[in-house]
This record gives structure tokens, sequence and C-alpha cells, in this order.
């Protein structure tokens, strides 16, 4: 195909072949990719910070219980698990939530592109192995953002906490 595209511009023609079209739009997916990867990485400082934020609202609203929690026995390490734990819990049921709503819209749009296409079109899938990606991502975004709450709540001091109101 090159030597033929060579031989015709050399008699003074234009040629274009199907891979210079192919290598274009292997660049604009490029950018798309690169487009959507930045959005999603804003996406996850955001919930990196909603998390944190949460986390420390918990903190701060169950002052009380941890200081019960301490005067009652509970060592540094247990209270810091017990947040932890929280923050995991929320990233697991975001990543599931966000998952699901990636499922419906995928099935939707494929839907609509195979109305259009008047032919069963499968663009948007979910695979087992994106599945658990998508969720192991938010719970390891969730468990970093939970590690200052969590530090914070195993400092405080028992006799501090139980006079917070």
């Amino acid at each position: 195909v090159q030597g033929l595209k060579a031989e015709v511009e050399k008699n003074g023609y234009a040629a274009q072949t199907l891979d210079d079209v192919l290598d274009f739009l292997k660049w604009v997916f490029f950018f798309i990719k690169g487009l959507l990867a930045v959005f999603g990485g804003i996406g996850l400082v955001v919930s990196f910070f909603g998390i944190a934020n949460t986390m420390l609202m918990a903190v701060l609203e169950r002052t009380r219980e941890i200081g019960v929690l301490k005067a009652l026995g509970a060592r540094n390490r247990d209270i810091r698990r017990i947040f932890l734990c929280e923050a995991f819990a929320i990233g697991f049921l975001g990543g599931l939530v966000g998952l699901g709503f990636g499922w419906v819209a995928g099935k939707i749009v494929n839907a609509i592109l195979s109305k259009v296409a008047e032919r069963e079109l499968d663009v948007f899938l979910v695979t087992p192995m994106l599945a658990a990606g998508v969720i192991g991502l938010a719970m390891l975004v969730a468990g970093i953002a939970g590690i200052y709450p969590a530090w914070r709540a195993a400092r405080m001091i028992p006799v501090d906490a139980l006079r917070r109101d």
C-alpha cells in the first residue's frame, strides 16, 4: 500500500491511505483518553477530600464514644482499625454505586448505538477485572483518606474525650 501511495505521489497526485486515517484517529483517541484520565484524576482528588472530611466529622461527632471505648480498655490501634474499616467500607460502597451507575449508563448507550447502527454493538463493557479494579481503587483512595482521621481518633485522651459535649 505504501509503495502504491509513493508511486501515485510521484506522478503528482495527492494520496491518502487508510493507514493515514487510522494514524490520525489513534491520536484523536489518545487525546480523548488523556482528557478522560484528567477528569478521572480530578474526581479521585475530590473524593479523597470528601472522604477525609466525612471521616474527620465522624471523629468529631463520636468523641464521647471514643472516650468511652478508651476508658473501657480499647487500645489506640483498635480505635484506628474502627475508623479505617469505616473508610474502607465507604470506599467499597462508593465503588459499587459508581460501578452500578457506569454499568447502567453503558447499557443505555449501547442500546442507543445499536438502534442507530441497526445491529448489536457493545461499545461499553464492564469486565470482572475492570469491576475489581474500580472497587479496589475506590477502597485504596478511601483507606488513604481515612489514615489521618483514624490517627487523630486514636490519639484522643479518654478524659478529654469524655468531657466534650
